[in-house]
Parts: C-alpha cells; structure tokens; sequence
C-alpha cells in the first residue's frame, strides 16, 4: 500500500500540536532515508512506549540528527534523556 502523507501528517497531529510546521520543517532538512530511518526509530520506540507522548518525536528527531544509523542503544538513551517518571 503506497504512503498516504495525508494520514501521516494527521497521526502526527495527534501526538504533536503543531504537527504541519514540524512535518514541513522535517520532510526539508532530511533526505528520502533519513526520513524512513526516523521512522523505523518511531515504530520501535512506539512498540516499547505505547502510551508515550511526544517525546518519542523529540527522542527520534535528536537521534537522526547525530547521525546515528542503527537502534542500538536507543532504549537508553530515550530513558536516560526522554522518559521522565512523574
């Protein structure tokens, strides 16, 4: 089933309130395997955190930008840094 960016930017949506500006700004600052490297990250972090908020969106947009291509180590840094117990 080919990518409907529509449904994309509105699952965004609901989990980050300015999902349009941040898809935008994203989708211009990274390449086609940058972005589906981003997005592997969200899956997975998304199966490990389902009822995470958008800090798994800041956790993967920090990632992609070191420059990281593999998950590994992922888990703690999203604890470490991310997944602040309330």
């Amino acid at each position: 089933m080919p990518n409907n960016n529509k449904w994309d930017q509105s699952d965004i949506a609901s989990h980050v309130g300015i999902a349009t500006s941040v898809f935008n700004d994203i989708t211009g600052m990274m390449s086609e395997s940058e972005l589906e490297f981003r997005q592997k990250i969200l899956r997975f972090l998304m199966k490990r955190y389902p009822n995470a908020n958008s800090s798994l969106y800041e956790c993967a947009d920090d990632w992609c930008r070191q420059g990281i291509q593999h998950t590994a180590g992922l888990v703690k840094y999203y604890e470490a840094y991310y997944n602040n117990p309330k």
